[in-house]
């Protein structure tokens, strides 16, 4: 492969920043070495940026790889991908000699860190001369340059005498690139291999009109007993591609050449060619001594082209980003979104993994001995029964099943045409977690191990899962189904789409698969455990939670059961990871010792909180550290989705509401579980409450002083924490067998009692008081029609916003005095009922 990565000093402009954005596009840059940059984002795993901020190594979104490792240091960072480092570096020129030499030695001492093996790129802006990259003469930091590449067998790439900086009357060759090439054959390959694959139908734009004309007037492929079943397959494949066709127009193709940045267009383009144009004119002009006159017009026409593009860079980026966030309105979760949440700079899906394939396909998908089913003996009770066949009303079920929006096939039909022939629904498919085990505590130490199986759904063995079938007494025509459906099964690597046999491992992707592994695991969850142990799982993950009295006893319950559990992987093909196996103790003693525990001759380690299919657990169960690490993920997110909600412009009010239930989903993952303990503690409803409140004073288009109990209100938001609890009452209900309400009416009623929750809580609150006069029956502001807030109808119910006494309050005003009559206290009150100049 090529690795495209142009150096360039910004010079701290962001007009010069902004273009190099454009110019990395045009010309498929896929590594950008900056020095001197306008600003480095906080939180994107694109950038790595030295640590006194001078200089970054930049992905692009053109990157076919994602940084393996990274590093970095004053003057310079790094990033090491598929075998090459490459370095960006900055010294300045006002740096002293002694500063410039300690910039050398750490620049050398991390370059000697990387494996003798890998491919070394150095470049950047070091600000020293020599001849041996072009320069006229030497200086003393150009010989301690040279010295270094010595030293570490760097070549020159810079071409001959080609300076890489100028002005008007002088240039100069200050910015270099280094390299080192390893003794084995070239890593870089010139070219690709692209495979020419179906692009499908895009369902989105399904019409089902069409779609049911096109049923009416082509009937289903008659069935042949006289063909096979792939044939008959093939056939009803090729009728839905048919009706896709027919009522879908095909999913749009990957533009065409280089794209650009969302805010280019021509005119920029032009005004870009007459800067660099009349740039240099005057820089000629300077080397052939001009009159001074005409050498100052020159200066002059090439500052005001700088001048004048700068600022239409500024106002197309303004410009095009209002278009963004007017675009949520159409499409809540198109580009806008994606940009915010840096969906699109990020690197895609499998990039990582990109170049290999094969051996990652070797690791994750072994290749035993494929499984001979003529050898294999059938449940005699029904082998001569006949198989029934499939009604319509099973095909209809099926296919209702299917969800809507999820990736196609390789034949690129999308679920939407399958359901949209069905008129029958179904229910939803009911789940059940793994969490209300970890709810039992008492006294006691209640043991929690949280063993890792090693690629478990790709290791099962075909003949295990054949043996469970036989087992659980399944029909033999079923079984003879599922072993044809196993057999002979191959998987597409990579982009050349190589095929590649599997012998062993669910198949995934498939809804057969989540069936036949819980048939498999039945035996695990079924093995006979000692009193005060029980074993849970949730797919793969397996818990084993034992109940004891104190340590010592709990090893002695604990480690037979893990052993047991360790046999039956290795009995049944899989393999536990004990590195990555993991325990706690849940109790409420303050004083216990802590169980000795093995697995395999491994020990493992006792740790103070635990993670678990997603929620943190901690010893006493308080899921503190839980709620913080929730609400700090959805207070992230709000940030940046707060970006397409701008105060004035910007999407509709239902809209922002729709986009901020990003955030509050994150923050109430499992909250039934967490949620009787977790929001007990006033520390743990803040940080709730803040990630919350900075979604409701954007949904609202309200100032950010707002409070969280006044803008939650305003935007109809119940307390995060109050939902919360909700939640958990709900699950209990639920979970209740002698419960004979159904779920809408246990919704409705917990509702209820949230609200009635909220009501107090809003009736005491110190904050928002103005707001709670206004409004002082939540209910009824619930229960409103819909209601658009504008920005300053926002501020008159709030009571923060442009009022002289608000703003003196917060500083930004002399005094309280109103504009317009003089009164003393120009508050939101004295606006809206009290000043003349309102009134007429």
């Amino acid at each position: 492969m090529n690795i495209n990565f142009p150096q360039i000093n910004l010079q701290r402009s962001s007009t010069a920043q902004s273009l190099a954005s454009q110019t990395a596009a045009e010309i498929g840059a896929q590594v950008l070495l900056f020095s001197e940059q306008n600003w480095s984002p906080a939180r994107d795993d694109r950038w790595v940026v030295s640590t006194d901020g001078t200089c970054a190594v930049v992905l692009t979104p053109m990157a076919d790889f994602v940084a393996e490792t990274s590093g970095s240091g004053r003057g310079f960072a790094w990033m090491q991908t598929r075998g090459v480092r490459i370095y960006s570096c900055y010294i300045s020129r006002n740096d002293s000699d002694a500063n410039f030499s300690t910039f050398l030695g750490d620049v050398e001492q991390s370059a000697r860190s990387a494996d003798p093996s890998c491919t070394l790129i150095l470049g950047g802006d070091f600000n020293a001369w020599s001849q041996e990259w072009g320069s006229a003469r030497n200086d003393p930091r150009g010989d301690q340059l040279a010295d270094l590449a010595a030293s570490l067998d760097l070549l020159v790439t810079n071409s001959g005498t080609t300076p890489t900086y100028r002005r008007v009357n002088s240039e100069t060759i200050i910015d270099v690139t280094f390299y080192r090439t390893p003794d084995h054959p070239p890593l870089f390959e010139a070219g690709r291999c692209w495979t020419k694959l179906s692009r499908g139908w895009s369902y989105r734009r399904l019409d089902v009109e069409a779609l049911v004309s096109h049923l009416a007037e082509e009937p289903l492929p008659p069935n042949d007993v006289t063909i096979s079943a792939n044939e008959a397959a093939d056939s009803l494949v090729n009728y839905l591609a048919s009706a896709c066709g027919s009522c879908m127009p095909p999913r749009a193709a990957p533009p065409a050449g280089r794209r650009h940045v969302h805010w280019w267009n021509q005119d920029i383009k032009l005004l870009r060619e007459d800067y660099e144009k009349a740039l240099r004119k005057y820089q000629r002009a300077g080397r052939r001594h001009d009159p001074p006159g005409q050498l100052e017009l020159f200066r002059l026409a090439s500052k005001a082209k700088r001048k004048e593009l700068k600022k239409m860079i500024r106002v197309s980026q303004a410009k095009s980003w209002s278009d963004l966030c007017a675009a949520v309105d159409s499409d809540p979760w198109g580009l806008p979104y994606r940009v915010v949440t840096k969906r699109i700079g990020r690197h895609r899906p499998g990039i990582e993994a990109r170049g290999m394939e094969t051996e990652i396909a070797d690791h994750l998908f072994p290749n035993p001995p494929a499984a001979d089913w003529s050898h294999e003996s059938l449940p005699d009770a029904d082998e001569e029964l006949p198989a029934p066949e499939f009604t319509t009303t099973e095909l209809h079920e099926a296919s209702n099943r299917l969800p809507p929006g999820k990736a196609t096939g390789p034949d690129g039909i999308p679920n939407e045409v399958l359901t949209s022939t069905s008129t029958e629904q179904i229910s939803d498919r009911q789940t059940s977690t793994a969490f209300d085990a970890a709810g039992q505590r008492n006294r006691d130490l209640c043991v929690t191990v949280s063993l890792d199986v090693r690629n478990a759904f790709n290791t099962a063995p075909w003949r295990r899962i054949d043996a469970a079938l036989c087992e659980k007494k399944v029909p033999s025509y079923l079984i003879r189904l599922i072993r044809s459906y196993l057999q002979d099964r191959s998987i597409l690597v990579g982009r050349t789409l190589l095929r590649r046999s599997t012998t062993c491992g669910i198949p995934q992707g498939s809804v057969l698969g989540p069936a036949l592994w819980k048939i498999f695991y039945d035996e695990l969850l079924e093995l006979k455990m000692p009193q005060g142990v029980q074993l849970v799982a949730f797919t793969d993950d397996v818990c084993v939670l034992g109940i004891s009295r104190n340590g010592e006893s709990a090893s002695t319950l604990m480690n037979p059961v893990l052993e047991a559990v360790a046999d039956w992987m290795n009995i049944n093909g899989l393999q536990l990871a004990p590195a990555k196996t993991e325990a706690i103790v849940l109790t409420r003693k303050n004083v216990y010792n802590d169980p000795e525990l093995i697995v395999e001759g491994h020990a493992i380690p006792v740790k103070q909180s635990m993670r678990y299919l997603g929620v943190e657990l901690d010893t006493r169960l308080l899921f503190t550290k839980h709620v913080q690490q929730a609400s700090s993920k959805a207070f992230k997110s709000a940030l940046a989705i707060a970006r397409l909600m701008p105060n004035v412009g910007g999407p509709s009010q239902c809209k922002r509401a729709l986009l901020g239930t990003v955030a509050n989903s994150k923050m109430l993952y499992a909250a039934s579980t967490w949620a009787t303990q977790g929001t007990k503690t006033a520390k743990n409803r803040n940080e709730m409450a803040r990630a919350q409140r900075t979604v409701a004073i954007r949904t609202i288009r309200a100032y950010c002083t707002v409070s969280a109990d006044g803008s939650s209100l305003l935007a109809s938001m119940v307390p995060a924490d109050i939902v919360a609890n909700e939640r958990a009452r709900m699950r209990r209900r639920l979970d209740d067998q002698d419960e004979i309400t159904p779920k809408s009416g246990i919704k409705k009623q917990e509702r209820s009692i949230s609200i009635t929750a909220w009501q107090a809580r809003w009736d005491r609150s110190p904050n928002a008081r103005w707001t709670h006069r206004l409004l002082p029956d939540v209910g009824r502001w619930l229960s409103k029609p819909p209601l658009s807030l504008t920005y300053h109808l926002t501020q008159v119910l709030s009571g923060h916003g442009c009022f002289r006494s608000y703003l003196h309050d917060k500083d930004r005003a002399v005094d309280s005095y109103c504009y317009y009559c003089m009164d003393p206290d120009d508050t939101v009150e004295h606006t809206v009922f009290t000043c003349p100049r309102w009134l007429r």
